[in-house]
């Protein structure tokens, strides 16, 4: 069976320690669908680079990419498991691209932070890839798709950020959703489920709110290689909630 290819709204890294949390539990609930993979290939915005780069760090470990959170955080602990056979597939597929390789780059929160819910054994192997600083959406949509025969090799693609991401507008959990953030998400959703990608790749200029939604772009963008992945079908929306009153937390997945 072909291997998933997804959107994860990975929020605060706190998410973690929050287990009343509705994407908390989300994410947990994610654990069966990894039972046949045979590895991820994971894209976060915490990790941008001038060009395209494969992490082959060997074994693999994560980093404490933020600061100012409780103790507990960073108490954390999550081991991942590297691979040789998932780096050598990755790599091979990737190979028409030229990427370059790091070999001791630890994993962000954006990678760690879901996947440490998702498969809290660290059982199944991952890679990271890097988001490449001046591709475009439509430039990210076709290096998903050439991930894509990952996915027929069981390896899933999960592209790692936020549907809204403007930290100078996040509020308590109990307070109502913002009203740009609720018009951006709707336009965002509409067009996923029209699959109008020439409407979202230029989602900037089109979308209501869209700089207030993202003031920067890249925890949007990992949708577009996640999309590509699948050549652009469909989006099954496979989580809603909000967090810190203005994040919204929807996960798609692109069959």
């Amino acid at each position: 069976m072909k291997a998933p290819s997804w959107f994860i709204s990975h929020g605060s890294p706190d998410l973690i320690v929050h287990a009343e949390a509705p994407a908390h539990r989300f994410l947990r609930g994610l654990n069966a669908r990894l039972t046949d993979l045979q590895g991820v290939v994971a894209i976060s915005p915490h990790w941008r680079t001038e060009a395209l780069t494969v992490n082959v760090t060997a074994p693999a470990h994560i980093q404490y990419d933020f600061y100012g959170f409780p103790e507990a955080l960073y108490r954390y602990r999550w081991s991942p498991v590297s691979s040789d056979k998932l780096n050598d597939q990755v790599l091979a597929t990737l190979a028409p691209l030229s990427p370059q390789i790091a070999t001791s780059q630890a994993l962000d929160h954006g990678v760690w932070a879901p996947l440490s819910l998702m498969d809290p054994e660290g059982g199944v192997p991952v890679v990271a890839i890097s988001l490449p600083r001046r591709f475009s959406p439509r430039q990210l949509f076709e290096l998903g798709a050439t991930l894509a025969p990952l996915r027929e090799q069981g390896v899933a693609i999960m592209g790692s950020g936020s549907v809204t991401h403007n930290l100078r507008e996040i509020g308590p959990n109990e307070a109502a959703p913002p009203r740009w953030a609720q018009e951006f998400v709707a336009w965002l959703e509409e067009k996923l489920a029209q699959n109008d990608w020439e409407a979202l790749f230029e989602y900037r200029r089109s979308a209501p709110n869209a700089v207030q939604a993202h003031p920067t772009d890249e925890h949007l963008t990992p949708l577009f290689i996640a999309a590509g992945a699948s050549h652009g079908q469909y989006a099954q929306r496979l989580h809603a909630s909000y967090t810190y009153q203005s994040l919204y937390m929807g996960s798609y997945e692109f069959v």
